[in-house]
């Protein structure tokens, strides 16, 4: 048997009947060659495998966004499309909104500035009234039983034509021969008209109950006196007279809720109910004083309550949608800007005894996760909890609390602000000493655009119609799409 030459091998010729099989390539086989080997119904196979991948890939994109989409319909709280870098509208000289009636948005400011009302549309002035600079302005619903607002929940709300009348408090006097004394002006939020003047007497605390106001603080007399009047009529509902304190022994504490109003001052502590001006366990030792501060619903139909015992510890307290207990836990049940329902389990709370938030199991309280990250932003989308403190913005699984991506954020000294459209996340940050509205991909962290905030210090809040407004020193600017 002759030996092969250099390079060469012998090969045995094989004739085969039927499909043929793709040849071995020789070392250094140019790819096209072993191409054209390949039968024409493996070919098609191929596609047809191809084919039939790429379709079951697009029907489970498909499904998935429909079911993104269902839930962001379905959720409350969101802005415009953030997709694009938004515009400025108009702009005015007010730093707070109170509210929306009919087609009128309210604003005030601070000391010095009345209260404004501007046209939703294009923010020309309709009406402008002196009143609401030393105090505060709210919208009170007429006729019909209020829903539930807490300095928790917050929020800017609409309100249909001629259901709602604005209400301003300032405190007058407050010279040696003339005792301050709190005022409250109510207008018609959309014309501007002043209906009436309710003058509440002494100052103090003051707190909205049904279509009125309760006043809780201390006399001329180093006594602790109450009242509550109805701002539609004018009329005064109840009136409290209680002990004399010493003012110069201690400062003075008030809180209230829905339901009550504490003031405290040195040993003395008094706690009325505000629909009744009934004193509520005043000599202590009796049964806990508990104010209920807020109610979020959950998205399974329960509800978590979070209170105050006796002033001094934070409970939550969760009850199914009919009235049956589940767990009571420490702490204060967040409510996020936004919930799109993804993660119906998850409770987030916080509490003044440990940083950061904890996660609970939403229907046996069982702990889920604990997160460093101390912040009352958070948002809870596509199955991840987003939250944003003052250095960093991060979103976890709203399971297990893994990180699922974090960014170096560093928000404005005027604070953590966070706003959404479902989507994307929507904050301002500190970059090189100037402030810039960021817009970074919910489910990826992803930046999407980021542009020059309209004011150099400023935080975000949301119109009802979901437009945004930038609220600064002095102004307040809207944007949109």
């Amino acid at each position: 048997m002759r030996a092969p030459r250099q390079g060469q091998v012998d090969v045995e010729l094989v004739e085969t009947v039927g499909d043929a099989e793709v040849p071995a390539a020789e070392p250094g086989a140019d790819w096209r060659e072993l191409l054209r080997g390949v039968p024409a119904r493996a070919w098609v196979a191929a596609a047809a495998v191809v084919a039939l991948v790429a379709g079951v890939v697009v029907a489970v994109e498909w499904r998935a966004d429909r079911a993104q989409a269902a839930r962001i319909a379905r959720t409350d709280g969101l802005t415009a499309s953030l997709a694009e870098p938004l515009q400025e509208l108009w702009r005015v000289p007010r730093e707070g909104a109170v509210g929306v009636v009919g087609d009128v948005l309210v604003l005030y400011g601070g000391p010095g500035q009345g209260v404004l009302g501007v046209g939703t549309d294009d923010g020309v002035t309709r009406w402008e009234q002196p009143v609401g600079g030393s105090g505060w302005c709210w919208v009170e619903r007429v006729g019909a039983e209020d829903e539930r607002a807490t300095v928790w929940s917050g929020g800017i709300r609409q309100h249909e034509p001629g259901t709602a009348v604005l209400a301003c408090s300032d405190t007058l006097g407050g010279g040696i021969d003339d005792l301050s004394r709190t005022e409250v002006t109510v207008m018609d939020p959309e014309r501007g008209d002043v209906l009436r003047r309710v003058d509440l007497g002494s100052t103090g605390s003051t707190a909205e109950v049904d279509d009125g106001v309760a006043v809780l603080g201390v006399d001329g007399e180093d006594r602790v006196v109450g009242s509550r009047w109805d701002i539609l009529t004018g009329e005064r509902v109840w009136e409290y007279v209680g002990p004399r304190v010493d003012q110069d022994s201690s400062g003075t504490a008030t809180s209230h809720d829905g339901s009550t109003m504490t003031l405290r001052v040195g040993e003395v502590s008094v706690t009325l109910d505000l629909r009744t001006g009934r004193a509520v366990d005043t000599a202590g030792g009796g049964r806990p004083v508990t104010q209920e501060l807020d109610r979020l619903p959950l998205a399974d139909g329960g509800i978590a309550v979070s209170t105050a015992v006796d002033d001094e510890r934070h409970e939550v307290v969760v009850h199914d949608e009919d009235g049956g207990l589940r767990f009571t836990t420490a702490g204060h049940a967040l409510r996020p800007v936004a919930d799109d329902g993804s993660a119906p389990r998850t409770l987030l709370l916080v509490s003044a005894k440990r940083p950061g938030i904890m996660a609970v199991d939403a229907r046996t309280g069982d702990e889920l996760w604990r997160s460093s990250i101390s912040s009352w932003q958070v948002a809870v989308l596509a199955g991840l909890v987003v939250l944003r403190d003052q250095q960093v913005l991060t979103a976890v699984d709203a399971r297990t609390g893994v990180t699922v991506w974090e960014h170096d954020d560093t928000a404005p000294r005027t604070g953590v602000s966070l706003l959404t459209d479902g989507r994307r996340l929507l904050t301002p940050v500190q970059v090189d000493g100037r402030t810039h509205l960021l817009t970074r991909d919910v489910e990826t962290g992803r930046e999407v655009w980021r542009a020059p905030a309209p004011g150099a210090d400023g935080y975000l809040d949301r119109l009802p119609d979901g437009r945004v407004l930038v609220v600064g020193r002095g102004e307040t600017v809207v944007l949109a799409p």
